[in-house]
């Protein structure tokens, strides 16, 4: 199998609890009801979501221990216009109107600290879903997937939730995708990874400068469309060598 690696972002943030050190804090949402995890790119119109803060905490042991924790968190704000979204300030998102290709921001406090994450508010077109994936099966939180169209624009964007899913809704104009998992995380119960900046689908391996890009199949208004293949990532390792470079679909 053939790997997605993905770049590192920035420095991962801290604060301590009684739990032992939390890392990584960042934005996540959710469907009430379900607890469904919600990608803040593709709120459909018409839905609520819930905010939270979540993060990794090390559990103070030795080697760490690592396991997702909800932080505490509230004054919660948008930068959306109201006919777009509002957002009470215990974290319930209304999604009031579709965004376009606007990107707006969620943000809430957690001891005085605010976390952001972009939103798009979407009307429900046709519908993509994938999963992404390391290499060794763990489900990879944060990959940004880009929906391009013939004419080389982006009419779509997802982020992958901590289920490892994207979901999509996109015009049936798109026909090629590619995926920056450069502030993506994934982890197991002693680790959390970085993962290389280039990505495996199929019999072939991209990054973000490959010109040719993976196809999506024929789209249709309406229908959900499930990629015939996962998105696989590689994790970074000490003392193990990088995936191959990658040969953007023509090896």
């Amino acid at each position: 199998m053939l790997v997605l690696g993905c770049g590192g972002g920035g420095g991962p943030n801290t604060s301590s609890s009684t739990a032992g050190t939390v890392t990584g804090i960042h934005v996540e949402a959710t469907f009430p009801g379900s607890g469904a995890p919600a990608d803040l790119l593709n709120v459909p119109v018409g839905a609520n979501v819930r905010l939270k803060l979540v993060g990794y905490s090390d559990g103070n042991q030795v080697p760490p221990l690592f396991t997702r924790v909800d932080v505490p968190s509230g004054n919660w704000t948008t930068t959306a216009p109201s006919s777009v979204a509002t957002v009470g300030s215990g974290g319930s998102l209304n999604a009031n109107g579709a965004s376009g290709i606007t990107t707006y921001s969620v943000q809430g406090l957690n001891n005085g600290s605010g976390y952001a994450a972009p939103l798009q508010v979407r009307t429900v077109q046709a519908t993509v879903t994938a999963f992404v994936r390391t290499q060794g099966g763990l489900p990879v939180l944060g990959a940004h997937a880009y929906f391009i169209n013939a004419q080389g624009s982006t009419v779509g964007e997802a982020l992958s939730t901590s289920d490892g899913l994207i979901r999509a809704y996109v015009p049936t104009t798109a026909v090629k995708f590619t995926v920056d998992v450069g502030s993506a995380t994934s982890g197991d119960a002693t680790h959390l990874y970085s993962l290389y900046n280039q990505f495996g689908y199929g019999l072939h391996d991209y990054n973000l400068a490959c010109t040719n890009r993976p196809d999506l199949p024929t789209l249709t208004v309406g229908v959900l469309t499930a990629l015939p293949h996962d998105i696989v990532c590689s994790a970074i390792v000490l003392n193990q060598p990088p995936p191959p470079p990658p040969d953007c679909g023509f090896g």
